[in-house]
């Protein structure tokens, strides 16, 4: 088996350096993770939803999870959200993992000037929620619709915020 590198990953899949350094994940990976587990692959399709915070937990806290920390833990159970899987988180939930996690998006509300540089979780949330509502507000519900505008759709809008940022050496 040969290790995949940026350059001779296959075209469908995404820019590798989109969450950070290169961590050597590739599509061949998905072999590994689901049998490394004890309990075997977490939701089938006829399960009821699980909560936002119950599955994320479930990702981050089992070690046998292959290379699943907070942030690809929090975009496993996004897309189990999108999939039906997952119940849709609330605004406060999001700021909580926004907050805990620290990451681009809480660099997104910083940069903004939404919250400060060591905020408080409450600061986060109330943070975040001004953001969500703000946004929300300016877009027409046929927009919101249109663009799949939900609380992870704006977590992934300010972590794009913050690469920008970073890429362009832009300060806001």
């Amino acid at each position: 088996m040969t290790t995949s590198t940026p350059a001779t990953l296959p075209s469908y899949f995404s820019d590798p350096f989109c969450y950070g350094a290169w961590m050597g994940k590739d599509v061949s990976n998905a072999d590994k993770l689901w049998p490394a587990t004890s309990s075997g692959r977490p939701l089938s399709s006829t399960s009821p939803p699980l909560p936002f915070r119950t599955f994320y937990n479930q990702l981050i806290k089992k070690p046998s999870y292959f290379n699943v920390g907070p942030l690809i833990g929090f975009l496993i159970t996004a897309d189990y959200v999108h999939a039906g899987a997952v119940i849709m988180p609330t605004i406060d939930e999001m700021g909580t993992v926004i907050h805990a996690n620290g990451l681009g998006s809480l660099r997104g509300l910083q940069l903004l000037r939404l919250c400060t540089q060591k905020p408080t979780r409450q600061q986060v949330l109330v943070a975040f929620r001004h953001f969500f509502t703000v946004l929300s507000d300016g877009l027409t519900p046929e927009q919101r619709l249109h663009m799949g505008w939900d609380v992870i759709t704006a977590e992934h809008f300010l972590c794009k915020i913050s690469r920008f940022c970073k890429k362009k050496k832009l300060v806001l």
